[in-house]
């Protein structure tokens, strides 16, 4: 599939409709990879993603901290965590392991956003869904899922 994105509106219908392909895994978390450009809209749409599941808290980039958790309101779907991953600053996929990263692909209960994904490929799951920003022009991205 492949959205047109002009406004933070949009970003929200994409958010939705991802979120409605997607469903709990029976063994292991559901990922998805989210490569694109800075600025091409990736932390934008996991503040969407975290919106549609009913999430109130403040979703902020974890570049810096590496990894955050948001807790989905009971009823708001088939996850209960929302994992946010920002890679920008890892060297490649072992660098993982310190955040219990297995832990965490392993829970079905997880729906895990990894920014920067090609910096960890050694370590995604094979089933990882890969959705893909790109910049358009100033307001506009292009967003493939």
């Amino acid at each position: 599939m492949e959205y047109i994105v002009h406004n933070p509106e949009d970003m929200f219908v994409v958010a939705r409709e991802v979120l409605a392909a997607l469903s709990l895994r029976d063994n292991a978390a559901t990922v998805l990879a989210l490569s694109g450009d800075l600025g091409a809209g990736k932390t934008a749409f996991v503040k969407a993603l975290a919106r549609e599941l009913g999430i109130t808290e403040t979703i902020t980039s974890p570049t810096f901290g590496l990894m955050r958790t948001y807790t989905i309101p009971e009823g708001e779907g088939p996850f209960a965590h929302l994992v946010h991953v920002d890679t920008y600053r890892l060297n490649d996929g072992d660098d993982m392991s310190s955040v219990g990263w297995q832990d965490i692909v392993s829970d079905p209960s997880n729906l895990v956003c990894v920014e920067w994904p090609e910096r960890t490929v050694g370590v995604l799951p094979t089933n990882v869904v890969w959705i893909m920003f790109t910049h358009v022009d100033e307001k506009t991205r292009n967003i493939t899922f």
